[in-house]
């Protein structure tokens, strides 16, 4: 059977070129051992398979192969788990472009995913400046029982030195056909193999408007390649690097329009289809502002279209032109006018494979703009904290917000912790120019220690070589003063139970998973000494009181219904839990006396029974207050869905805690927001900023705090961000 071409958008990927290859005389020039399953090693027998697997099983099938004799069928037994078949570890060359493919058979009922796992060494050490990556969106790989093939160009970082490809099937039990995996230097490709053909051109501008940014020096010394990777990391052929960390904007000789991008060619080439990515999808332009032109007797002429559509899934934004197809030297995108206050282009990829585009929703780019409406001064709206993680940020272009988050420069080498000091000063300062009042330093999940904790705290905070105290102070000198630590309590590292060991005695819920005998003094003693020493270090700090993220990650939200722990009696284990509740308050209030709580995603419902004892308990000792953080008004700015959410939270608080007195007077509520958050959906303009903040100010009784998810994802630098911080900081 000949390969279908039928492709949906939101692959983003097109058809490649078929190998010839054939049984013993196989086309070996790619990384994939017998990736063509054409070789006699990953037929049952004496030689080990290239090939493992592990819930099912993978072998070696005549069935309708992709191209030769024969494929692979992977063997999915069970829809509640996924079946992995991993090729074996192979070398790389750092600091180089590949080329990888895959050809896929997929039935009906199930999807695939296809990950890429990157190693410092072939024993399995983690590369430093990537870990892992999906090669192409498994949620929406065809299930039509027809050939597909997928390409994706490879970026290998510094540092990066072996690869390890996996293939999972999950979905109703079934079997999955996969062959001619090929993986190889682009450099090395075989003829025919590259299809985005804007990698064989050359990237520029035309338009005299359309200079390269104009950088600011960056802060410190250069290392061997930094100043020459700053220099380049916004010229035009970051539009044709295969590198998603890089992207083409043109501020000079200033950010108006128009700009223009595009891809030239020594030889005419067919183009039937192009792909524009931008950073994020928030940031599209409007397909209003935006032409497509391509180089024909003398002058710039419109593309003639017959299709155009946006992939909205991915977190970057994707537009997709179906061209008539024509031949061309040259190519660009001209934009005649954006919203935000410059624009940029991630990736131009251009194809001759015309694409059956699926129909999708061109959604119209709001403004990023100043905020128009007045809203709160800084001083009428609540404090707002912002949940703070280093290696956390969707700016993540930016070369010294890079070397802070990864602790590496771009040749892959650690940063000196004294360049992490300064990197972390001026991220801490945007973010208090952005209106923030304290951030909440997020120490992940629980490790049940004290020594790790304390670890973190004193000494290296998330690996920056800068501990948690010092982040805190730093950020209490800028003028957050309402900053502390942050702990996840009952979502516990991986590695926990095993390094606990008998020094805790888990009870089994009916999930299947485990949570510590609240009942045992011990098993308890082991997360009130965790919770012990985030307080101590949070009151070396200077800080206010600490914050607790209670979702049950991991363990699931079973660990907060006494009902559901076999063998227990619940009323016994509710009764005990009020009290563990009423020994963590006092622990914390023994560190900081008068220490406030931050509950983040408090659970709003009676049926969490275990929760609203814990949280009786927290509320019958005293102290600053506990404010239950929520998250159900992210992104909307309609008063009244706040107002009702308010209201039922605090009234939620006032049924359930162990003082009443004591909520009335010191606790409260306090909202989240996510105005830019990837994953949530259309984002807030910075006037709908400001009407959610008047909405939050305007509550009764008044709250104290509002916190913002979105802090680690702000681009730090980026011009249109500053209508959020006027809209924050009350300007």
């Amino acid at each position: 059977m000949s390969p279908s071409t039928r492709w949906t958008l939101n692959l983003a990927l097109v058809l490649a070129f078929a190998v010839s290859a054939v049984a013993q005389e196989a086309d070996l020039t790619g990384l994939l051992i017998n990736g063509d399953f054409e070789l006699a090693e990953d037929e049952v027998g004496d030689k080990a398979s290239h090939w493992t697997s592990d819930a099912g099983s993978i072998k070696v099938s005549d069935q309708n192969p992709y191209h030769g004799e024969r494929c692979a069928v992977i063997e999915h037994p069970r829809e509640d788990v996924s079946t992995w078949v991993s090729h074996e570890t192979v070398p790389l060359e750092p600091d180089q472009l590949y080329v990888f493919s895959v050809s896929y058979r997929n039935p009906t009922g199930a999807r695939l995913v296809c990950q890429l796992t990157y190693y410092q060494n072939q024993e399995g050490k983690a590369a430093r400046l990537q870990r892992w990556g999906r090669a192409f969106r498994g949620l929406r790989i065809a299930g039509d029982d027809q050939w597909h093939r997928v390409q994706r160009i490879l970026k290998v970082y510094p540092g990066t030195n072996f690869i390890r490809v996996s293939f999972a099937v999950r979905g109703e039990p079934c079997e999955a056909y996969v062959d001619d995996f090929h993986l190889a230097p682009l450099k090395a490709a075989r003829p025919g193999e590259i299809t985005n053909l804007a990698l064989l051109g050359e990237a520029r501008s035309w338009d005299p408007n359309s200079g390269q940014i104009v950088l600011q020096k960056p802060p410190h010394p250069p290392t061997s390649s930094y100043y020459a990777w700053w220099d380049g990391l916004y010229a035009p052929s970051s539009v044709n690097d295969g590198d998603d960390r890089t992207y083409w904007v043109s501020t000079a000789p200033s950010s108006d329009p128009p700009k223009d991008i595009g891809i030239q060619w020594p030889e005419p080439v067919r183009v039937s289809t192009v792909i524009v990515k931008y950073p994020h999808r928030d940031v599209c332009p409007d397909v209003r502002d935006v032409r497509l032109e391509h180089w024909s007797d003398g002058a710039w002429r419109e593309v003639a279209l017959t299709g155009l559509a946006l992939d909205a899934d991915l977190d970057r934004g994707v537009y997709l032109y179906e061209v008539f197809p024509q031949e061309v030297t040259r190519l660009r995108l001209y934009f005649s006018s954006f919203a935000r206050e410059r624009v940029s282009v991630q990736e131009l990829e251009v194809y001759a494979e015309p694409l059956e585009v699926a129909a999708a929703e061109v959604v119209k780019n709001f403004e990023y703009a100043y905020p128009t409406s007045p809203g709160p001064s800084a001083e009428q709206r609540p404090y707002l904290l912002m949940w703070y993680q280093p290696k956390r940020g969707r700016s993540s272009a930016e070369p010294w917000l890079r070397e802070y988050s990864t602790g590496l420069d771009q040749d892959g080498n650690a940063v000196p912790v004294e360049r992490t000091r300064q990197h972390l000063r001026r991220r801490l300062q945007m973010e208090r120019d952005a209106g923030v009042d304290g951030i909440m330093l997020n120490l992940g999940f629980n490790p049940l220690s004290a020594e790790i904790v304390r670890q973190q705290m004193e000494q290296d905070y998330s690996d920056t070589g800068i501990s948690g105290v010092e982040h805190l102070k730093l950020a209490r000198e800028l003028g957050m003063v309402r900053s502390m630590p942050m702990l996840y309590l009952v979502a516990i590292r991986n590695d926990t139970w095993a390094r606990v060991g008998d020094a805790a005695k888990t009870v089994e819920l009916d999930s299947g998973r485990k949570w510590i005998d609240w009942r045992d003094d011990a098993s308890w003693g082991v997360v009130l000494e965790t919770v012990r020493e985030l307080a101590h270090a949070a009151a070396e700090a200077g800080c206010p009181g600490v914050a607790l993220d209670i979702e049950a990650y991991i363990v699931g939200m079973d660990v907060y219904i006494a009902e559901n722990y076999q063998g227990v009696d619940a009323a016994e284990l509710l009764e005990v839990v009020e009290g563990r509740g009423r020994e963590m308050a006092e622990a914390i209030n023994a560190q900081i006396p008068d220490a406030e709580i931050i509950w983040l995603a408090g659970y709003k419902s009676d049926d969490y029974t275990l929760h609203n004892a814990l949280f009786r308990g927290l509320t019958s000792v005293g102290g600053g207050g506990l404010q239950i953080a929520t998250e159900g008004v992210y992104t909307t700015p309609d008063p009244e869905r706040i107002k009702s959410l308010y209201d039922d939270t605090w009234q939620f608080g006032l049924a359930h805690a162990g003082d009443q007195d004591y909520w009335r007077g010191k606790c409260g509520v306090a909202h989240g927001s996510w105005p830019s958050w990837p994953g949530a959906g259309r984002c807030l303009t910075p006037d709908q900023v400001r009407i959610q903040l008047s909405a939050f100010a305007d509550q009764e009784p008044g709250p104290k705090y509002m916190w913002w998810y979105t802090g680690s994802s702000l681009p730090c630098e980026d011009p249109e961000w500053a209508g959020y911080r006027a809209a924050y900081a009350g300007h």
